[in-house]
């Protein structure tokens, strides 16, 4: 017979989520009306990230270890975290896919295995769940012609080109962009603070219902 056992911590922390995730329904009518004004307007989902940066939803995302309410294992937590996007979503289609993307972008940057060092790690932390930011998934290359390219230089990467699909990108932020490294084999990530100088925004999204989600062109 075997046994398994579940730690207080884990409950707690699974308890805390299940509250937060009903914080986030009650806020289903103000999404609804600020999304409309959105659509309407061409114009990000600010108001609406920032109501749930307020809420204390970005807890969901990141690992209880760094201050979070997710216990930090690539598939764990996701019950909590499916409900909370189906409550924005309620609310709003755009303001969900933008949230969703940045919690989707949280796990791959929060994966112990991706090579990033810890202060990284607790730098977004910090910066999501007391600045409320908002993260990009830069990979889309359709209709741009080349691939994007990272060239070691002393300190770092120059990284240079084009990405056609970059949801959430509205407020800035940060953005996970995938690329190839000169002279290394493989697909290859760089985070990129998209309020960059060299960073160019195209503003070139206007599909009617997503609107706010930003979804521009980005070199």
């Amino acid at each position: 017979m075997t046994t398994t056992t579940v730690s207080a911590t884990s409950g707690v922390h699974a308890a805390e989520a299940m509250a937060q995730v009903n914080s986030i329904g009650s806020l289903r009518p103000a999404l609804a009306a600020n999304g409309l004004l959105d659509d309407r307007g061409n114009r990000d989902t600010a108001e609406n990230m920032a109501l749930l940066s307020e809420a204390g939803a970005s807890r969901l995302m990141v690992p209880a270890s760094l201050g979070g309410l997710w216990e930090g294992s690539l598939f764990g937590g996701w019950g909590a975290l499916i409900r909370a996007e189906t409550d924005i979503g309620a609310g709003d289609g755009p303001t969900c896919q933008n949230w969703a993307t940045t919690a989707l972008v949280s796990r791959e940057i929060f994966d112990p295995h991706n090579g990033l060092p810890d202060e990284t790690r607790q730098e977004v932390a910090h910066r999501l769940l007391d600045q409320g930011l908002r993260m990009v998934a830069s990979n889309a290359e359709t209709g741009v012609g080349q691939p994007v390219v990272a060239r070691p230089v002393p300190g770092g990467v120059i990284l240079s080109g084009t990405k056609s699909f970059n949801t959430n990108s509205g407020g800035r932020g940060l953005a996970n962009v995938g690329c190839t490294l000169e002279g290394t084999p493989g697909r290859h990530h760089v985070l990129v603070e998209l309020t960059h100088p060299d960073v160019e925004h195209h503003d070139d999204w206007d599909n009617m219902g997503q609107r706010g989600t930003y979804s521009q062109t980005i070199t």
